[in-house]
């Protein structure tokens, strides 16, 4: 995790068109697309060590859950790698959107599913008005109030 960038870094970054944000190390849900990138890439890189050969594996084989692979999401047809494939199979396919839509919203389910269950959708207690609540409007100062309505029904 790189926690300050040089002038050179930033400039030739800004020349590429390449966006850099930085995030905090010690909070990995803040960056969990990230997180999951880098365990995806170690694992390939771990599998085969010729990257460009690991990134075509990764793209011909569809992901868990998935009818099609992210070529044949992308470009509508598999593409070569090191293992022989018949002409059929190198014939476009055309993965329809429709699709493609309800593997990733099944996918959205299976894993909203599991962090409720392990970490989230605790019930909370319903705030009545007039209650005395405790509000973190900063990091550094807690101020308390006294419930007046309720905002939504």
């Amino acid at each position: 995790m790189v926690h300050s960038l040089s002038a050179i870094n930033t400039s030739s970054l800004w020349m590429n068109m390449v966006l850099s944000m930085t995030s905090s190390p010690y909070w990995s849900q803040g960056n969990g697309k990230a997180e999951a990138t880098v365990k995806i890439i170690k694992r390939m890189y771990q599998k085969n060590k010729n990257i460009h050969m690991a990134l075509q594996d990764y793209r011909n084989n569809p992901q868990q859950g998935q009818e099609h692979s992210p070529a044949q999401r992308l470009i509508s047809r598999r593409t070569n790698g090191i293992l022989p494939m018949t002409p059929a199979l190198l014939q476009p396919e055309v993965a329809y959107p429709g699709t493609v839509k309800t593997e990733i919203g099944a996918r959205r389910a299976r894993a909203k599913q599991y962090y409720d269950i392990n970490l989230g959708a605790t019930p909370h207690d319903v705030i009545q008005p007039g209650q005395w609540v405790y509000a973190k409007p900063s990091a550094s100062s807690l101020k308390g109030a006294t419930i007046i309505a309720q905002a939504h029904p």
